[in-house]
């Protein structure tokens, strides 16, 4: 029993004197001053693990040495904005943060000594901004990091070293704009990275060795504006990776070697704008791109050889800008593209499409676009079908649409525009016309020969709408393409109409026999275009009416049954438009009505009729002789818009909304005759009669000009004034009669 005893008061004396681990504060502290750091064991006695977030933040905060009770952070510590802060020294017992490091904007810290004996970080790590931080060596101890790494602009950091025994990184890695890291050496022993990594804009920085035993990237690898960057080496052993591979904007680098056993990529493979980039040497291994495959704007880049055992790419390949580029050759091995191919402007010496001799399907679109030295598509001759638009536009070389031969079905739209030399469409004969939605085939200056099989049997029966100008003779409207095709059309079931010539408009009704009623959209726009007389049957336009840039159209006559529109109505530019007087029967438009730039046009008469609810937007302006602007349609909508309002740069009382607002009040007000107020004669020459016929006296005549300044102002004598000394013109008289102020137009001849 007394050898119990004694055991039991020997373990007493070992163990009961002993201080146990405490926390305090789940709350969280912030230290803004040193005194608060010095004062901390005295504050909180017995405290070695602080529970909540930990703040230290002050401009007069020297060292930590008063932390130096503390083992672990359990939640996030931030250690932000202390300028006169050297090194960490007094966090040196600490061992693990549970949440977030923040290390930021901290201008005098030469080092992290102090931070020596942590060996885990729960949440994200972040160095950043520290612009005398030369070295990391204090994480030496750090083996894990639960979230992830950031380390950027610290413009003295030369080395990742101390970050030596970190194995893994939870989230994502990021090093940025840190200008005189010449290496990644330190994450030698990581294996993998959860998230992805962005290697951005560090000035110095040659290789990236240091990440050679990474094998998985669970998310995107981006490698931009590292400006000294020579080679990819360094990711020698990666074989995957989840997310993107962007590779852009790195002017030293000429090749992908690094990328050498690199087998699948599970987004899309960027090489953008590497300007010193001569070959896509590196990824022999890579056999399949999930994404797709984006190379532009690589101006040295000669050849796509290094991709040539790519057998399929699940997005789209898009090349454009490489002003180098001669051929296609290098991806000789692709079948398929999921998505769309885009061969697009700068690449101006690329002659042929050689190189996708293999590709049978396009999952999108296929546009071929400022390709100005191709002269021929041939390289697809075995594409035979493409899910998306068909669009060849501005290929100023383009002569030939040879190589589409097998394509026996599009998903979308067929777009021919701008391709100055090319003179038929043959190669687009295979096409079933069912599978084409809307046709558009404009200013191809040489396209005279349009009646291919597939455009034929489209305009017998057009899914959508058809859109054909301006290319040769032969193919210059819809109506020309259907003679050369031996049939007829009646209606466009859905539109659009174009009239760019007078010979167009006066043959309307023999093309389009029986057609009143226009589905679609209509363009009136031509510089002999001088009467609309030819579309006297139209009674409605399905969408928008445009007539603009006719210079010798005085008068809309010939649209005088039309009573419906059912969109915009554009009159802009027509510069000897002087009337709308024939729109008269038009009384809904269900668009924006846009009145602008029409010179010769003094009133807005012939618009009365229309419902200002139909109207969704107001627009007139630069009409430098449009003074009249209240007519009953202008007026209604003023007063209850549905939309915007635009009404500016035009002639004196339509000049701004206001204007507009008291000339359609005058209007209203001159219905009262208990409130007239005559002015007469009007046209007049020589003196004016101001009579109010309720007997109040007229106390003030003004007369602008129609730039608004004011050319006489007077009170009448007799009720006459004398305007003998006015020029003939238009002007804009006001007249103040009592509470009264009403204004009118005045001619003087």
């Amino acid at each position: 029993m007394k050898k119990i005893a004694a055991a039991v008061f020997l373990l007493f004396l070992v163990y009961g004197t002993a201080s146990p681990q405490s926390s305090c504060l789940p709350e969280g502290i912030t230290f803004s001053t040193q005194e608060q750091i010095d004062n901390f064991q005295t504050n909180y006695p017995g405290c070695n693990e602080i529970e909540g977030d930990v703040k230290i933040e002050g401009n007069d905060i020297t060292n930590l040495n008063g932390l130096n009770v503390l083992t672990a952070f359990l939640g996030a510590i931030n250690i932000d904005n202390n300028d006169a802060l050297t090194s960490l020294t007094g966090l040196d017992n600490v061992t693990s943060v549970g949440g977030e490091l923040y290390i930021g904007y901290n201008d005098d810290l030469t080092s992290l000594t102090g931070l020596n004996n942590m060996t885990s970080i729960g949440g994200d790590l972040r160095i950043l901004y520290n612009f005398s931080l030369t070295s990391l060596t204090a994480l030496d101890n750090v083996t894990f990091i639960g979230g992830s790494l950031f380390i950027y602009t610290n413009y003295t950091l030369t080395s990742l070293s101390g970050l030596d025994n970190m194995a893994s990184i939870g989230g994502n890695l990021r090093i940025y704009n840190n200008d005189a890291l010449t290496s990644l050496s330190g994450l030698d022993d990581v294996t993998s990275i959860g998230g992805e990594i962005r290697i951005y804009y560090n000035g110095s920085l040659v290789s990236l060795t240091g990440l050679g035993n990474m094998t998985f990237i669970g998310g995107s690898l981006k490698i931009e504006g590292n400006d000294a960057l020579t080679s990819l080496t360094g990711l020698d052993n990666m074989t995957s990776i989840l997310g993107e591979l962007r590779i852009y904007n790195n002017d030293a680098l000429t090749s992908l070697t690094g990328l050498d056993n690199m087998t699948s990529i599970g987004g899309d493979f960027w090489i953008r704008e590497n300007d010193a980039l001569t070959s896509l040497s590196g990824p022999a291994n890579l056999t399949s791109l999930e994404g797709g495959l984006r190379i532009y704007n690589n101006n040295a880049l000669a050849s796509l050889t290094g991709l040539v055992n790519v057998i399929s790419i699940g997005g789209s390949l898009y090349i454009g800008g490489n002003s180098a580029l001669t051929s296609l050759t290098g991806l000789d091995n692709v079948t398929s593209i999921g998505g769309y191919l885009n061969i697009g402007g700068g690449n101006s010496i690329l002659t042929s499409l050689t190189g996708l001799d293999n590709v049978t399907s396009i999952g999108g679109g296929l546009s071929i676009w400022g390709s100005n030295a191709l002269t021929s598509l041939t390289g697809l001759d075995n594409v035979i079908s493409i899910g998306g638009d068909l669009s060849i536009w501005n290929n100023n070389s383009l002569t030939s649409l040879s190589g589409l031969d097998n394509v026996s079905s599009i998903g979308g739209d067929l777009i021919i525009n701008g391709n100055d030399f090319l003179i038929n469409l043959s190669g687009l004969d295979n096409i079933d016309a069912s599978s084409i939605v809307n046709t558009r085939i404009t200013i191809n200056n040489s396209l005279s020969t349009c009646e291919v099989q597939s455009i034929c049997n489209y305009l017998t029966s057009p899914n959508g709408t058809v859109t054909i100008y301006n290319n040769a003779p032969g193919c210059n409207n819809p109506t020309e393409v259907a003679n050369a095709c031996g049939i007829t059309l009646s209606c466009l079931p859905y539109g659009d109409y174009f009239f760019y010539t007078q010979t167009e408009i006066d043959n309307f009704q023999t093309n389009y026999p029986d057609c009143p009623e226009l589905e679609g959209n209509v363009t009136i726009s031509g510089d002999n275009i001088s009467n609309l007389n030819g579309l006297n049957v139209v009674t409605s336009i399905g969408g928008s009416l445009s007539i603009y840039t006719n210079i010798t159209l005085a008068s809309l006559s010939g649209l005088d049954n039309m009573a419906s529109i059912g969109g915009n109505l554009y009159i802009g530019g027509n510069s000897a438009l002087t009337s709308l007087t024939s729109l008269d029967n038009v009384t809904s438009i269900e668009g924006d009505l846009v009145i602008s730039y029409n010179h010769a046009l003094t009133s807005l008469t012939g618009l009365d009729n229309i419902d200002a609810a139909s109207i969704n937007g107001l627009n007139i302006f630069d009409n430098i002789y449009l003074s009249t602007c209240e007519v009953q349609s202008i007026c209604d909508y003023l007063i209850s818009p549905n939309g915007f309002i635009e009404i500016y740069n035009n002639a004196l009382g339509c000049n701004s909304q206001e204007e507009v607002e008291e000339a359609c009040a005058v209007s209203v007000k001159s219905l009262n005759p208990e409130e007239e107020i005559s002015i007469f004669p009007n046209p007049a020459n020589r003196q004016l009669t101001i009579i109010s016929k309720d007997g109040t006296t007229v106390e003030e005549v003004i007369i602008y000009n129609q730039t608004g300044q004011i050319v006489q102002q007077e009170k009448p004598v007799n009720n006459i004034i004398d305007i003998s000394q006015l020029r003939p013109g238009m002007y804009l008289i006001e007249v103040i009669s009592g509470q009264r102020k009403i204004r009118e137009k005045l001619m003087i001849d």
